[in-house]
């Protein structure tokens, strides 16, 4: 008899893991821990790979540069990681307006998003 692990039994698209990141100013993504306080010394790529490996169903990545500045994604994180990734992605931080919605899913392959303080300001 096949013994049956955790995520068989929940299943992967119950797994969410969630990255914070940051650019530094070599254009790399940092991987933070802590609520953007503390930066690790694992890459993005490998932590993806990792993650993927221990079947995580969905990625939600989180750019601290841009949470809570309404200015849009950072597209160009999101293109980096299309490729890198094969489950989906749900982008995060930086939503400002409707367009930026837009703007991220005809510019990646991102598979959602998150949204939070757009939500809260008349100027939508």
């Amino acid at each position: 008899m096949k013994q049956v692990g955790f995520i068989d039994f929940i299943g992967s698209q119950s797994v969410v893991v969630s990255i914070d990141v940051r650019k530094n100013t070599s254009g790399d993504y940092k991987v933070y821990i802590l609520s953007g306080s503390v930066e690790t010394e694992i890459s993005l790529p490998t932590l993806l790979e990792k993650v993927q490996e221990m079947d995580a169903g969905e990625i939600i990545i989180t750019s601290i540069d841009k949470e809570g500045t309404l200015t849009g994604f950072d597209i160009d994180l999101y293109k980096r990681v299309d490729e890198l990734i094969s489950v989906p992605l749900i982008a995060s931080g930086g939503a400002g307006t409707y367009d930026s919605i837009v703007e991220l899913f005809e510019n990646t392959k991102a598979d959602a998003c998150a949204i939070g303080k757009m939500l809260f300001f008349e100027r939508l």
